[in-house]
């Protein structure tokens, strides 16, 4: 094969790609839905904070670890590939030891918008140290 006929071949592979993204449309290759979890915390709120998704589906299950701190710092989480069917679940587990958890559903606690879901979760420094919170 020639200079040009891989030139060429290099060309309609592309245009072909190109056509294929604009056919399917660009929101079937992004990540897919956002579930940002805005944080209202008390200023000696302390300890980690775990989220987690649980679909009903039985899909695999998402986790994220954070000190709350700095998930406090910066004001929220954000997980992606959120499910429309899917749960929110959260334990905070302060220095002392003791931990609290969190059940925050789909369609009460967590709301959707055009940006995504989100989901507003209070840490206190007091009991209840983890509670839904609401816009």
């Amino acid at each position: 094969m020639t200079g040009r006929a891989w030139a060429a071949a290099a060309a309609a592979l592309v245009l072909v790609a190109a056509l294929a993204w604009l056919a399917l449309g660009p929101g079937r290759f992004q990540q897919g839905p956002v579930l940002t979890i805005h944080l209202r915390c008390a200023p000696a709120a302390e300890g980690s904070l775990t989220v987690w998704i649980t679909p009903a589906a039985g899909a695999a299950v998402r986790e994220l670890r954070s000190d709350v701190r700095a998930a406090c710092a910066a004001g929220q989480l954000q997980l992606q590939h959120f499910q429309d069917d899917a749960d929110l679940h959260a334990r905070l587990v302060r220095s002392a030891g003791d931990a609290s958890d969190l059940l925050a559903r789909n369609g009460s606690d967590i709301q959707r918008d055009r940006q995504g879901y989100f989901t507003v979760l209070r840490i206190n420094a007091s009991p209840p140290y983890l509670a839904n919170d609401r816009v």
